[in-house]
């Protein structure tokens, strides 16, 4: 998303977001059913939660882009919401590469 934002290679729209959106949701609900462990069940609000701040992300974008509203170069390496999800992401490959969950409040 910030290659498109900064450099405007294509317009931003919810026709091609939603195809990206409904292939995480289908991940997000496949990962969730194979879950058998209970510390793997109790991933499942992280991922939902990372889900759900990725599509609050787009759609505070996404009206940005419909009206050409000069977007900063800098916007997403400034905004708070970004950087939750990063922490969020790198949290959660920590967790899965260690085979541990842990209940730490970075997806929260």
């Amino acid at each position: 998303m910030a290659t498109i934002l900064t450099l405007s290679v294509i317009s931003l729209s919810e026709d091609w977001l939603s195809a990206y959106r409904n292939q995480a949701q289908q991940v997000v609900r496949l990962a969730v059913v194979a879950a058998s462990p209970p510390a793997d069940k109790n991933a499942e609000p992280f991922l939902t939660k990372a889900f759900s701040n990725t599509r609050a992300l787009t759609d505070k974008y996404l009206p940005m882009t419909k009206f050409r509203t000069s977007i900063d170069p800098n916007s997403l390496a400034n905004d708070p919401l970004d950087q939750k999800i990063c922490t969020c992401a790198h949290s959660l490959a920590s967790m899965a590469t260690a085979n541990q969950f842990i209940a730490e409040g970075f997806c929260q």
